[in-house]
């Protein structure tokens, strides 16, 4: 799994989770909150409501109900017109709440005050009014009852709501009392709420008319009042809402406030506009229930909704940026790794040349991994410098144990000096020497490096190279190719240290082909991985020949049959020579030698007579 992908669930769920967590939490609690803050508010408003409606009601009741106590117990005269008159117009003007009181004798006979629009007071005249709906009221009383509210009454271009209460004397009912309230008044009241409170209130005379209306003037109900219609169906009304009323779908959310008699709902125009209706049954006023009710636009209700949302939202959101903070840290850890990961695979292939120095980090962790790396980098590319590549290449490969065992090999031994090297070292001082052998190295040990071929250690002014892999033919190429190119590069050289007036530095080089001993000798605290056997010597021998067959030349390969044998198996262009079988200090048996020519002697390819 990428590093970054792990990272990224790991510190981007972590993150999700917790933050999801609290904000699982905090939206639970801010949703319990906000629907129990939307319930009580639709409570105390449909209360307060009720509350203003009963406060415009109640005094009616109340006075009816007082000027029956105060007759029962005779405190109070009745007899006349006068009396009668006196007592309404007293009451109405100590009460503004009420437009009309009205009393009522046996015969149905009826006279009394009332309020008009301009707020004064009229005397009613008697029977100039019939109403039937009233008398059936009165007639069900009975001397015990201390009020009743009746149905709506057409009377004069408006409609009432009437309270009444029997005048008993003696326990028999003598005439009868009602307070009038005008639904023009009551709208009047509801407009009042409305404005308190915001929105559009009502009151509905059961579940199909309304009889107050906070816009009742704007909407002209009082002119679609009648005798045959004291209150207004809601088709007739005006009002879109309270046309949709009986559609509404009521809200889940509102538990509370249904417990408490209110119910919530949502009423969607044909233009999709909603709005929010809130309602309240009132059955204290008669038979017929009332519901006051009060509506607004989605909009200005659900405020606290969105509020809420828009936190959840934000919670979201947050939850989304923490995970992108986490997936962008995790990246730049990755890229760290990367780059770590990158320098790695150059170690392990030993291209410490190619591995680049990790830069330096702010976390802690990855800075003290980075200046590691770079430490041991260093060191290897020191080790690089005592160790030959190929041989740690091959340790990386194998693994130590199986690189290093000691094993029989076919392969190719080169060895190389300079010649005249004593004497010319006499004339020069330490510190020349070295620069002078450094310069001379670093030409001759990039030409074996190029043909993939390993220096296995330095004598003096000398170094021996070996060629031992898989293909052992192509290894003899190699080497030969190494060989070619060392004599070329020497040449140069020469020619320019002469042209400088300085002595030239003169090389010999003895190649043989043939099986060798590899793998690790030595003590047991130290050991030298290394290459023996007869082939070996027989290459420093060669090497040592090259001083007799060609003594002036600034560059004399020599090579054995076997070695040219197996070079030109895989390149028949190289160019040699022959210099005659040769029977080699400190070995019984004698060599085949050859002389390997550089290609451009102009001499045709293949075997050449000695010079």
């Amino acid at each position: 799994m990428p590093m970054v992908l792990l990272l990224g669930l790991a510190y981007g769920g972590l993150m999700l989770v917790a933050l999801a967590f609290v904000l699982g939490l905090t939206a639970l609690s801010n949703y319990s909150n906000t629907f129990a803050l939307l319930n009580d508010n639709s409570i105390l408003t449909m209360r307060a409501l009720s509350e203003r409606v009963e406060a415009h009601m109640r005094p009616g009741e109340e006075a009816v109900r007082e000027i029956a106590a105060l007759f029962a117990d005779g405190s109070l005269s009745l007899d006349t017109q006068k009396d009668r008159t006196s007592v309404a117009a007293g009451v109405l003007a100590t009460s503004d709440v009420f437009d009309a009181l009205v009393f009522y004798d046996r015969d149905f006979r009826y006279d009394g005050m009332y309020r008009d629009r301009d707020d004064r007071l009229h005397p009613i005249d008697t029977n100039d009014v019939d109403q039937p709906d009233v008398r059936t009221a009165l007639e069900r009383l009975n001397p015990e009852e201390k009020s009743f509210w009746g149905t709506p009454v057409f009377v004069e271009n408006d409609s009432f709501i009437n309270v009444g209460a029997p005048l008993v004397e003696n326990g028999v009912i003598t005439g009868y009392l009602v307070a009038a309230v005008s639904t023009a008044m009551l709208s009047e009241a509801v407009r009042d709420a409305a404005e308190d409170g915001g929105g559009t209130n009502f009151i509905l005379y059961g579940p199909d008319a309304v009889f107050a209306h906070s816009r009742g003037r704007a909407l002209g109900l009082q002119e679609k009042l009648g005798t045959d219609e004291t209150v207004v169906p809601l088709a007739e009304a005006g009002d879109e809402v309270l046309a949709r009323i009986a559609d509404r779908q009521l809200f889940d959310n509102f538990a509370k406030a249904k417990a408490a008699g209110v119910e919530v709902g949502e009423v969607e125009l044909a233009d999709g506009r909603t709005f929010v209706v809130m309602t309240r049954e009132m059955r204290q006023f008669g038979s017929v229930p009332w519901i006051v009710g009060r509506y607004q636009p989605q909009e200005e209700v659900i405020a606290e909704i969105r509020r809420l949302y828009g936190s959840i939202a934000i919670g979201m959101l947050s939850i989304a940026v923490a995970v992108v903070i986490a997936v962008l840290i995790a990246r730049r850890i990755a890229r760290s790794l990367d780059r770590l990961h990158a320098v790695a695979g150059h170690i392990e292939r030993f291209e410490i040349d190619e591995a680049p120095e990790l830069p330096r980090s702010r976390i802690a962790e990855l800075d003290d991994v980075s200046t590691a790396v770079n430490g041991m980098l260093s060191a290897l590319k020191a080790f690089a410098v005592y160790v030959p590549r190929s041989l740690v290449r091959r340790l990386v490969r194998l693994g130590f144990q199986e690189a290093t065992r000691l094993h029989e090999r076919q392969g190719t031994i080169l060895f190389t000096d300079i010649i005249g090297f004593t004497a010319l070292s006499e004339t020069m001082s330490a510190e020349e020497v070295a620069g002078l052998l450094n310069e001379h190295f670093s030409l001759i040990v990039r030409c074996v490096e190029d043909q993939q071929g390993t220096v296995d250690k330095f004598m003096g002014d000398g170094l021996m190279a070996v060629w031992v892999g898989d293909d052992a033919e192509e290894g003899a190429a190699c080497a030969a190719r190494a060989a070619i190119a060392m004599a070329e590069c020497v040449g140069r050289e020469a020619a320019k240290a002469r042209a400088a007036g300085t002595p030239p530095l003169r090389i010999r080089i003895g190649l043989h082909f043939g099986p060798v001993i590899v793998g690790n000798l030595g003590a047991a605290d130290r050991v030298n991985y290394t290459i023996i056997g007869d082939t070996v010597n027989v290459a420093s021998r060669l090497e040592a020949l090259g001083k007799s067959v060609a003594p002036d030349e600034d560059a004399v390969i020599l090579a054995s049959a076997e070695a040219v044998e197996a070079l030109t198996n895989v390149d028949p262009t190289v160019r040699w020579a022959d210099v005659g079988t040769t029977v080699l200090r400190g070995r019984s048996g004698a060599v085949d030698v050859r002389r390997i020519l550089p290609p451009d002697t102009g001499a045709p390819p293949g075997a050449m007579a000695a010079e």
